[in-house]
C-alpha cells in the first residue's frame, strides 16, 4: 500500500483498522461543507448545527460504498420547527443536504452547546442504501433523542444491528463554523464482548470532536486517540466536499418523466416551467420553445 498523507489540507475522511482488526474506524473533518451548506442555503446557526451533523454523519456511513454509482440517502421527519432534512452522499464522499425550516430561534443547553433536540422533536429517521447491481435498501427507526448521533446510532443497532459509537459536532462562532466533523467506531463481528466495553471505557472521557479539531487535531489523531492502539493501521484517505449532482440535462429528465398531456400544458401556458433544485437552491426555467422540443421528443419515442 502506498504511504497515505494522514494531513491533507481541507475537508476529508480516514478510515482505519485497530485492535487486531477487530474495529473498524472512521473520522471526518467538515468544516469547510458546513459553511457551503450555510453559504448556499442562508442557515440560521440553528439549523446549521442540525444540518452539519446529519450530513457529517451520513458521509461517516458511507465510507462501506464501493462503486461509483452508490449512494447514502437519509432523511428526518419531525414534529419540531426544523420539520426536517434530506441529505445525500455520493460513493466519492460529496454530499448534499437541506432543512425544511432554514431559519430557527438558537436554542442552547450549555453556553457553547446547541439543543438540536429541541428543534428536531420527535420523528422518523429513514437510510436508504443503494448500491450497483441490488435493490435499493430502506430502514426506518424513531428518533431516540434528536441529537442525530444517538439517532445514526440506534438506526445502525437495528437495522443494520452493529454496534457502534458515533459522535458529531459542529462549533460555530461569530465568523462562521469554526470546527465540524465526526468519529465512527464499529465493532467487527468476530470482536468479543471485551472489545465492546474498552471501547466504551474509551467513549465515556472522550473530549468532544469539535473540541478536538479547534485544538489541531486531524481526523487521524482523533481515532489514534480514541483507539489508545500503537498498531492502528490505516486504509484510507478520502476528501470530502459539499457537491450539488444537478444541471439544466437531469432537470430536462425530470421534465420528460411527465405525461405528454402535462407537458403540452405547460408549453401552452405561455410562462414555461420553472423547477427548483433543493440541494443547491439553482432554478432551472424552460421557456416555451424549450418545451416544445421536450414534448415533440416524448410523442416520437
Amino acid at each position: 500500500m502506498n504511504q497515505l498523507d494522514l494531513n491533507p489540507a481541507g475537508d476529508h475522511i480516514v478510515r482505519a483498522m485497530a485492535l487486531d482488526g477487530k474495529v473498524r474506524m472512521t473520522a471526518i473533518r467538515s468544516t469547510e461543507m458546513v459553511a457551503e451548506a450555510i453559504r448556499l442555503h442562508g442557515l440560521s446557526p440553528m439549523a446549521a448545527v442540525a444540518l452539519g451533523r446529519f450530513m457529517s454523519g451520513l458521509q461517516l456511513l458511507s465510507m462501506d460504498l464501493k462503486n461509483s454509482s452508490d449512494s447514502i440517502t437519509g432523511i428526518i421527519r419531525c414534529d419540531g420547527p426544523l420539520g426536517g432534512m434530506t441529505s445525500v452522499v455520493e460513493q466519492d464522499s460529496r454530499v448534499r443536504g437541506f432543512v425544511l425550516a432554514k431559519h430557527l430561534d438558537t436554542q442552547l443547553r450549555s453556553p457553547q452547546k446547541f439543543d438540536v433536540a429541541a428543534v428536531v422533536g420527535n420523528g422518523v429517521l429513514t437510510v436508504i442504501r443503494e448500491q450497483a447491481g441490488a435493490k435499493p435498501y430502506a430502514g426506518s427507526v424513531e428518533l431516540v433523542s434528536g441529537e442525530i448521533a444517538e439517532d445514526l446510532t440506534y438506526y445502525l443497532a437495528i437495522s443494520e444491528q452493529i454496534p457502534t459509537i458515533l459522535g458529531l459536532g459542529v462549533l460555530l462562532n461569530g465568523d462562521g463554523v469554526k470546527a465540524a466533523g465526526g468519529y465512527l467506531i464499529q465493532v467487527m463481528p468476530e470482536a468479543g464482548p471485551e472489545v465492546l466495553d474498552y471501547l466504551e471505557q474509551r467513549a465515556g472521557g472522550f473530549p468532544d470532536v469539535t473540541f478536538l479539531l479547534e485544538e489541531g487535531f486531524t481526523p487521524a489523531q482523533i481515532l489514534d486517540l480514541f483507539a489508545g492502539d500503537e498498531n492502528i493501521e490505516y486504509m484510507e484517505v478520502r476528501p470530502s466536499s459539499y457537491a450539488c449532482t444537478c444541471s439544466r440535462e437531469r432537470m430536462a429528465k425530470a421534465l420528460m418523466t411527465l405525461g405528454e398531456a402535462d407537458l403540452a400544458e405547460l408549453r401552452e401556458d405561455g410562462d414555461g416551467a420553472n423547477l427548483h433544485c433543493e440541494f443547491c437552491n439553482t432554478n432551472y426555467h424552460f421557456d416555451v420553445e424549450e418545451l416544445g422540443q421536450l414534448h415533440l421528443a416524448k410523442t416520437t419515442n
